[in-house]
């Protein structure tokens, strides 16, 4: 009787495990047809990009000065730098319109061909910087007495800047809709979905001032003055773009 019974128990097991794996192919059939009909649902995505510039008139202008001095002693150098310094803070903080700050400092030995040092040479800078182009240029000319005049250049202000972009990612929006628009129409769809957008602001477009009328090197340095450099500005290149991705939606 009990082996009877261990036999019952074993068929029943097995019948079970049979009617399961008969059940267990159609659904695991059913299931992939099931992603296969949401793959076919799912619309269609695109990538696509648009842009806005604007030529931006540069309103701030930089003006470097510089000073350089030559001595047997590296600490007569030191002291005529920082008098030449000194005397063109001094004069820089007597005025609101122009912003005045120090650049590089730099004192170095002179060698002769055999690597002795015959001196000392140094070279101290100052930058002004305004949206004042003509009280940069006459505090300048002020300077120039104590550190002359090494180059200037001109460039957009961060506030402009901002301003211009402002407008322009209305124009850089307005285009990528417009375009995503159009190529739902041209492919066959009613309309779009946005699935992702990314908006950036002067992407390539930016280019950085370019110093004009500096010396080539410390050795060729040469004064100018404000008659001779160009104190006029040009333009820039403000951009924004804007790029991602859509749904295409109600093909035909």
């Amino acid at each position: 009787m009990r082996t009877k019974r261990t036999f019952s128990s074993k068929k029943a097991v097995a019948a079970v495990l049979a009617a399961y794996g008969m059940l267990a192919l159609p659904l695991s059939a059913m299931a992939n047809e099931d992603d296969a009909s949401k793959a076919l649902q799912r619309p269609p995505v695109i990538s696509l990009q648009s842009e806005a510039y604007a030529e931006v008139e540069q309103d701030t202008v930089t003006i470097y000065l510089a000073a350089e001095f030559d001595d047997a002693q590296q600490a007569n150098v030191d002291k005529k730098l920082r008098e030449a310094l000194d005397a063109v803070l001094a004069e820089g903080r007597k005025q609101e319109l122009v912003k005045v700050s120090s650049g590089n400092y730099r004192i170095y030995p002179n060698s002769d061909r055999k690597g002795a040092i015959t001196g000392w040479r140094g070279r101290a800078e100052v930058q002004l910087e305004s949206t004042n182009v003509a009280a940069a240029g006459e505090l300048a000319a002020k300077m120039s007495k104590d550190m002359p005049i090494s180059g200037l250049s001109f460039s957009v202000s961060p506030e402009a800047r901002a301003k211009h972009e402002e407008t322009l990612t209305e124009d850089a929006i307005k285009r990528f809709q417009s375009r995503a628009k159009q190529i739902a129409t041209t492919m066959g769809y009613a309309d779009y979905r946005l699935n992702e957008v990314n908006v950036g602001g002067s992407g390539g477009y930016y280019r950085p001032p370019v110093m004009r009328a500096m010396a080539a090197d410390a050795g060729s340095f040469k004064a100018v003055s404000t008659e001779s450099m160009p104190l006029e500005s040009g333009t820039e290149q403000v951009s924004v773009s804007v790029n991602g991705s859509v749904y295409l939606l109600g093909g035909k």
